[in-house]
């Protein structure tokens, strides 16, 4: 029966064929497909952990611990077979995850979210977004980068050596880096920690702090969670709608269907505000001058009046000339306390020099 396998690590999904026995499931791929490393073909029965059995037609399970591998399917056959052989309600070796409950009070709040929006009360937005488990933002980000992914064309050099960068930043090993090829200047982060930088921007900055100014903004929208409250604005009716009908099967769509929104959610006013704050905050500890944000900011706007899209640094432009005037001044009170790390101006070079290899 076919399958979907997450192994754990990426956001990428295997094709698989499972196989019920009366001790486990066996996995396997077609002759073509390499095995995702590290992720056992067989699993005992004992070792699965069922999620979203009370909706039809779908079927999560866990293999082994929280966070490691996992399977999606939707062949109702097995699922029945696995339940039948599994028992109900934590019974014995299974322990099942009502998905409807948790997702629909998930959806809630980022109905909330919306409301607040909508009202214009972005603190009560703020403070809501709190209440939703951070792994709901990964989760977010990692359907839409495998989204992303399948369809424009990764950089792996220039990815290899932007991650590179982002290790002399000191950045979490939860934050994704990526760089794409495209003609398009733009960067953008998702919930949970993936972040798309593409190559014609990479290649118009001139300066490393430049870049740590670009990976600290975008970094900031991840850490104060931007992206879900932009998101809970663009699909606050539906979701609210969905949950209030208790149309467990309209959520799950929604949440897939917001997924696919995340690279193209405009940020307000004030969270741009914010990411520009933290943003000139980091560069401060790594030693940089809060005046990169403004000759980022500044090289951006010139660049900007000859493309389209907007670049969604820049998604704020009645403020823009703000946000310059605002880092400038950040940086007339405030010096960094040490020199830079040398080995981003190292890795800068690489990464630039990549793109003029290719």
């Amino acid at each position: 029966m076919p399958a979907r396998l997450f192994d754990g690590q990426t956001a990428r999904p295997w094709p698989v064929a499972v196989r019920l026995t009366p001790i486990g499931l066996w996995l396997t791929t077609a002759a073509d497909v390499a095995w995702p490393d590290g992720v056992p073909a067989h699993w005992p029965l004992d070792a699965l952990t069922l999620v979203g059995t009370d909706v039809p037609g779908f079927l999560h399970i866990r293999l082994g611990a929280a966070g490691g591998p996992s399977l999606e399917m939707t062949d109702e056959t097995l699922k029945r077979a696995l339940l039948q052989q599994l028992g109900r309600g934590g019974e014995g070796r299974f322990s099942a995850v009502p998905l409807a409950s948790a997702l629909t009070l998930g959806l809630l709040l980022v109905a909330l979210l919306g409301v607040a929006y909508w009202w214009g009360l972005p603190w009560l937005a703020g403070r809501a977004v709190g209440l939703l488990p951070t792994r709901f933002d990964r989760a977010l980000g990692q359907r839409a980068a495998a989204e992303i992914l399948a369809s424009e064309v990764e950089d792996s050099v220039g990815t290899a050596r932007l991650r590179a960068f982002g290790q002399a930043m000191q950045l979490d090993t939860s934050i994704r880096l990526h760089v794409l090829r495209t003609d398009q200047l733009n960067a953008f982060a998702l919930p949970g920690g993936e972040i798309f930088v593409f190559r014609p921007l990479l290649d118009s900055l001139h300066r490393p702090g430049e870049l740590a100014a670009l990976l600290a903004h975008e970094l900031a929208h991840v850490e104060r969670r931007h992206g879900v409250q932009a998101l809970a604005r663009a699909t606050a009716g539906y979701v609210a709608l969905s949950a209030l009908l208790g149309d467990v099967g309209g959520l799950s769509g929604v949440l897939l269907e917001s997924a696919r929104m995340l690279g193209q959610v405009r940020y307000s006013r004030s969270l741009e505000a914010e990411a520009d704050a933290l943003g000139c905050r980091r560069l401060l500890r790594l030693g940089y001058s809060p005046r990169e944000m403004a000759h980022l900011l500044r090289r951006l706007q010139a660049t900007e009046k000859g493309e389209s899209p907007v670049l969604e640094l820049l998604s704020d432009h009645p403020a823009l000339a703000r946000r310059i005037a605002t880092a400038k001044a950040l940086a007339r009170k405030q010096q960094p306390p040490q020199a830079p790390n040398p080995a981003l101006l190292q890795a800068f070079g690489q990464l630039k020099w990549s793109g003029l290899t290719q």
